[in-house]
């Protein structure tokens, strides 16, 4: 998980989105947050202190417990600076890309935003995300 502060504007933009989107992020249904494992209801509560929210992402994949709580914990070692000698705009640029060419928009448009926030260059994060290839 990222380590942007609550008063980030990264951060007040995606509370904003949030809040503005009222339909349901998955066919499935989501789960009852109060009858989610401990180490997924801990995932769940980090980032509602850290974002304000649970992302759709999670609070889909939380149907499944497991892989929810897999996923996070890749994540938070694939992002942990004590772990990598890539900087945090490298590892997002590697995470637009990544996203990109797996044609994910939800995840290219949060770590475009999550890029220009770390790297403090909106309109290349921008130009990464929409065509990486002739950066």
């Amino acid at each position: 998980m990222s380590s942007l502060a609550p008063s980030d504007p990264f951060v007040d933009q995606l509370n904003s989105d949030a809040d503005a989107i009222r339909e349901p992020v998955s066919r499935f249904g989501l789960p009852d947050e109060a009858r989610l494992p401990p180490h997924v209801a801990a995932i769940h509560a980090k980032f509602r202190r850290q974002y304000g929210f649970v992302p759709n992402w999670l609070a889909a994949l939380s149907v499944n417990p497991d892989t929810a709580y897999r996923l996070v914990t890749f994540y938070e070692h694939l992002f942990d600076p004590h772990r990598s000698h890539l900087t945090a705009a490298e590892r997002e640029l590697i995470a637009v890309v990544t996203s990109a060419v797996n044609e994910c928009s939800y995840c290219v448009f949060n770590h475009t935003q999550a890029l220009a926030a770390v790297s403090g260059d909106t309109v290349r994060a921008q130009r990464i995300a929409q065509g990486f290839r002739h950066v």
